[in-house]
């Protein structure tokens, strides 16, 4: 039963994620920086399910996100489903009840992002952009997404009984 409750919650979870990015963070820019709720929704779910709940979430969400978002398949599902291991891996070494693990993980996978987009355009679209403006980017957003984590960490942990074996 409990495995039922953990995929109704990933299936609310993703509608909720995606129901908010396009209606209301999409469009909604603070100090430049567009605010990526989907990336914490999946670095979350890293940080908090089963490798093989989070992986296949992620490989959804990111496929979902490239139907929606771009014209093509792979940017935005290759850069979740690296994230997403990354987590796995570091969570093994670091404990995830730690508030400020998750702060600074969230800043580290903020910056990933943007640096994997940063050599996306340089290879695809041939942009290259200052190094220290994806920096600055990274920086504003990884403090966004920083709260975002508490918030949704919250949320995560209400459902503790759910998400635990």
């Amino acid at each position: 039963m409990k495995r039922v409750y953990k995929i109704l919650f990933l299936g609310l979870l993703l509608i909720l994620g995606f129901a908010l990015q396009v209606y209301l963070f999409n469009n909604l820019t603070i100090g430049g920086t567009k605010i990526n709720l989907l990336l914490m929704i999946v670095f979350l779910v890293a940080m908090w399910f089963k490798p093989n709940y989070s992986i296949t979430f992620s490989f959804i969400i990111g496929l979902l996100s490239d139907l929606i978002f771009t014209y093509s398949i792979g940017r935005f599902l290759i850069i979740y489903l690296l994230i997403n291991i990354l987590v796995i891996f570091l969570m093994r070494l670091y404990n995830k009840e730690n508030i400020w693990v998750t702060a600074i993980l969230s800043l580290i996978v903020t910056f990933i992002l943007e640096l994997y987009f940063w050599i996306y355009s340089i290879i695809q679209l041939s942009l290259v952009q200052n190094l220290f403006r994806v920096a600055i980017v990274s920086l504003k957003g990884g403090l966004f997404n920083v709260i975002i984590c508490m918030l949704l960490t919250l949320v995560f942990r209400k459902f503790r009984r759910i998400l635990e074996d």
